[in-house]
């Protein structure tokens, strides 16, 4: 194995132990606080992004609001998974020289649009997570764009804490009502 190598696998295995564990465990968490079926799913890469609008719906409907968060994001990766596979090998060897790279152009232009789409949903998700439990959302929303490695940090305070829509929720007023939702 050379050096070049070397580095990546410890550099997966950083992020792995630093990011992936740490998010794992806080999404588990906070799905199991909102009730979400099948919390396990949070270990899965991809799936967890199901799990994760979930979280982000259920916000929205405790504030008397449909999301399709969850449908959205988990799309969008499934999406973008088939359309990285197909330009990466399939499409490359099964057409001629200059068909094969107009599509597979074509497609990578496409997965990216879907992307940076899902990065917007999964924004917009955090900023309802946030609004949540928070009267910081832009400065929380600042932290998770440019240190994303806070992100389960963030979470693990939160499940500290009662939500607002837990606290709205828990005095039995009718849904819709909640002057901070419908702000």
């Amino acid at each position: 194995m050379n050096v070049g190598t070397g580095v990546f696998i410890g550099a997966i295995v950083v992020m792995l132990i630093v990011y992936y564990i740490p998010y794992s465990i806080s999404i588990y968490k906070m799905a199991k606080k909102y009730e979400i079926p099948a919390p396990g799913l949070a270990w899965i890469p991809g799936v967890s992004l199901w799990i994760f609008g979930s979280i982000a719906d259920k916000i929205k409907l405790r504030g008397g609001k449909k999301a399709n968060f969850a449908a959205l994001l988990l799309g969008g990766w499934g999406v973008t998974t088939i359309i990285s596979n197909l330009s990466s090998g399939i499409l490359v060897t099964a057409m001629p020289e200059m068909a094969g790279v107009t599509v597979v152009t074509m497609l990578n232009l496409l997965g990216t649009g879907i992307s940076i789409a899902m990065f917007v949903f999964i924004f917009i998700a955090y900023y309802n997570i946030y609004k949540d439990y928070s009267d910081s959302v832009v400065g929380l929303m600042v932290l998770s764009i440019f240190v994303p490695f806070a992100i389960p940090f963030i979470f693990f305070s939160m499940l500290k804490k009662q939500s607002r829509s837990e606290q709205f929720v828990n005095c039995n007023a009718p849904q819709g009502d909640n002057s901070f939702y419908n702000q």
